[in-house]
């Protein structure tokens, strides 16, 4: 008797599937093609942001020689270690050395320029810019709002500003007086005198030394800052950890979308937390001293 082979029938769909996918190849690689293309153009028009790094090794208060010479106190330099290391986190995380950082960089004027090629490129300036701002902190600003410059020459240029949301705030009493107000203002003005309204007051600078751009490719704009907002935005952008769980180095990262700003505001802030920490222990030394004196000197009376 013949016995006939029966095509097992898990392999037909399997087969279907295959010469399914193979009949749609073109349309694969077309969309492979058009994914390649569209991640080029995002990673040549997107903001680029800039991460800086920094290791930190606390210094750390030394206990008394009784302490130190006793082999049994090993136990508790070792949490003291820990609980300094902590506290040092718990410093470098406040807002208030966020604050006094931001403060001494003058960031209450933030620079910008955008380039026009095909999609607008927005860039922020620190350090080198076209012009200068110095706001009356006497009179209030609108904060946030977009102030375009338009360099005619030398002497002159245009200022506009078109905004439906922003926010007035009194700089000396650290407050914000009115929000969601419209803005709106486009004048001929000259460089260092005072443009005044009952929207803002402030004064523009040219740079001359900086380099001239193409006015129909480049343009400028700035923004005024509330700097108790602008350190909290940078306090979130703060990266503090231990290097690892019984390491005492701490390692801090930032990032922002200007390098030069990025790597500036990152030293200074280090420096400052050395410099409050090394003042911290120059009055406990003081103190110290100041004790150690007083009881010398009630010793030789008596």
């Amino acid at each position: 008797m013949l016995k006939t082979i029966e095509p097992d029938s898990s392999i037909a769909p399997l087969k279907y599937f295959i010469l399914k996918v193979a009949s749609l190849k073109y349309l694969y690689m077309a969309l492979i093609i058009i994914c390649l293309v569209a991640a080029f153009l995002f990673n040549h028009f997107s903001t680029k942001v800039y991460e800086a790094s920094a290791s930190l090794s606390p210094v750390e208060d030394k206990t008394s020689n009784m302490l130190s010479s006793n082999e049994l106190f090993t136990g508790l330099r070792s949490l003291e270690s820990l609980n300094n290391i902590e506290n040092d986190i718990t410093n470098l995380s406040s807002f208030e050395l966020v604050h006094k950082t931001v403060s001494s960089m003058n960031l209450e004027v933030s620079y910008f320029t955008e380039f026009e090629k095909i999609l607008t490129q927005t860039s922020e300036l620190f350090g080198a810019t076209p012009f200068t701002v110095t706001i009356d902190k006497s009179h209030i600003q609108p904060i946030n709002g977009k102030f375009y410059i338009t360099i005619l020459d030398d002497a002159s240029y245009r200022l506009s500003i078109s905004e439906k949301k922003v926010s007035f705030y009194n700089y000396v009493d650290n407050q914000i007086i009115s929000e969601d107000n419209i803005v709106e203002f486009d004048s001929i003005c000259k460089f260092n005198d005072l443009v005044s309204n009952r929207y803002f007051r402030f004064s523009i600078a040219v740079n001359k030394s900086f380099p001239k751009q193409d006015p129909s490719e480049y343009s400028y704009y700035f923004r005024l800052n509330h700097l108790d907002l602008l350190a909290k935005q940078y306090l979130k952008k703060l990266e503090i950890e231990k290097a690892s769980p019984l390491a005492s180095i701490i390692n801090v990262k930032f990032s922002e979308k200007n390098l030069e700003k990025t790597i500036i505001f990152l030293n200074r802030y280090l420096s400052t937390f050395l410099e409050e920490n090394l003042a911290k222990k120059n009055n406990m030394a003081a103190k110290t001293v100041s004790f150690i004196d007083s009881q010398i000197s009630d010793i030789s009376d008596s």
